[in-house]
């Protein structure tokens, strides 16, 4: 649980340090960086497991590629629903998700070093 909840905290410093780099990209505060990242990190992890149970083999180059298409619709949607997130096309949501994924996998590489 413990676990869970550092990851929480870790991706919404992400989350909400990606809205400060992407320009097409607003977020109003931590609170709705905790959301956006709460709801990115379980709407990804149900479609690994939709991927896995459809027969569908997430190799790097498919999944991946997917996964970043898929999380920059949910971006666009979640803009939409929650009003502490604004984006300003499909185009920045593709980016936002590409900058979150690069600063997820490089501070997730360097904690795991320690």
């Amino acid at each position: 649980m413990l676990g869970v909840i550092i990851a929480l905290i870790l991706n919404s410093i992400i989350v909400l340090l990606a809205s400060y780099i992407v320009p097409g990209i607003k977020l109003y505060s931590f609170f709705y960086a905790v959301i956006v990242a709460g709801v990115i990190g379980l709407a990804n992890a149900l479609v690994h497991h939709i991927l896995v149970w459809m027969g569908i083999p997430p190799n790097y180059l498919t999944y991946s590629l997917f996964t970043l298409l898929f999380t920059a619709g949910f971006i666009l949607a979640i803009s939409y629903w929650l009003p502490g997130i604004e984006v300003d096309g499909f185009k920045w949501a593709l980016i936002y998700a590409v900058v979150i994924a690069v600063l997820n996998a490089s501070i997730h590489s360097i904690i795991h070093h320690f």
